[in-house]
């Protein structure tokens, strides 16, 4: 079956235009909302939040457009793609909800190339199925709910306001009669809930929020040794004086340098654990160098051999000068023979 009157040309360049157009439209679009975007967020940070809503709703309008035009820029290819079955068949039932789209979208939408294809697809679609694309009846979701300027819900709004704060790092406050809309509204729609409204920094109403803790330096010399034994305590500099009878270890050394003297020489007991004794721990050092009987070997072996007197040389004959030459002639004159 044949459509007589069908302008195939014309159709399928109709087609090319607007999803051209909505190509077009879409980007523009997009630059316009980047800066009624920008104007909300100024709206923000003066703290201006009811002028900010009321750009919220027309933003959020402007912005579901950019889903219309996407989708009727998808259904033009996809009919271009088709033409020769449209002229033997006309509008087959595979295609009648993107004709249906279309006839819906040319009486909302202020594009001249989809009009002019509605006044085509009256002649291919059924009657009933064109009025009914014309009074308002569309199969398609997005056209449908997006093509018409409508009023937003509170929660909607205030979850783009989020949003849109979020994108340009804007600290947003929200009452907290708004975030008990927002949260309705999210498990209503069963969206995620945008947590970051909830971080309110520098916003604490009524002085809910608790106090900061100050932390202050703790004052200089607050930290003390513990005191010595025997009664030594640290003086102001923080060392503990030496004791009167202290003397270091047998064969150690002074502060001169000088070897110290033993115990015993300067009249000092001993410690027990010097002297042989058994301490109260049941155990005992052995006695000190000078009780010792060691064997005369191991003082002989301590001891550095003197090293050998040097020999003495002959002294060295006096001799002239010119006897190493006179020798060195001698050879010659053999040689010469």
């Amino acid at each position: 079956m044949g459509n007589k009157g069908f302008d195939k040309i014309k159709y399928k360049t109709l087609l090319t235009e607007a999803s051209s157009r909505m190509n077009i439209r879409r980007g523009k679009k997009v630059n316009e909302l980047y800066r009624v975007r920008d104007k909300i967020v100024d709206f923000v940070k003066n703290g201006d939040m009811s002028s900010a809503l009321i750009y919220i709703d027309n933003y959020i309008n402007e912005e579901n457009k950019l889903k219309v035009y996407d989708a009727l820029s998808t259904m033009c290819d996809q009919m271009k793609g088709r033409v020769s079955e449209v002229e033997s068949f006309g509008i087959t039932d595979d295609l009648m909800p993107n004709a249906n789209a279309i006839v819906y979208a040319g009486q909302r939408l202020d594009i001249k190339e989809l009009e002019k294809l509605s006044v085509i697809l009256q002649d291919l679609m059924p009657k009933v199925e064109y009025k009914e694309a014309v009074n308002g009846t569309c199969h398609n979701e997005i056209v449908r709910d997006n093509t018409s300027y409508r009023k937003c819900e509170k929660g909607e709004s205030y979850l783009k306001l989020v949003e849109l704060c979020q994108e340009t790092d804007t600290q947003c406050i929200l009452t907290e009669k708004w975030k008990k809309t927002l949260r309705e509204y999210c498990y209503k729609n069963k969206l995620d809930y945008p947590y970051s409204a909830e971080e309110d920094v520098g916003y604490n109403p009524g002085g809910s929020a608790p106090p900061i803790p100050s932390y202050e330096p703790a004052a200089p010399g607050g930290y003390a040794p513990p005191p010595a034994p025997a009664g030594y305590g640290p003086s102001p500099g923080g060392y503990a004086p030496a004791p009167v009878h202290h003397l270091p270890a047998p064969g150690g050394y002074d502060g001169s340098g000088i070897p110290a003297p033993s115990p015993a020489s300067a009249g000092i007991p001993p410690p027990a654990s010097l002297s042989g004794a058994p301490s109260s721990s049941g155990y005992s050092l052995p006695p000190p160098p000078d009780d010792l009987n060691l064997p005369s070997y191991g003082y002989d072996a301590k001891k550095v051999p003197e090293p050998p007197a040097p020999e003495e040389r002959a002294p060295k004959s006096e001799k002239s000068d010119d006897s190493d030459d006179e020798d060195l002639m001698a050879r010659l004159k053999n040689l010469q023979k």
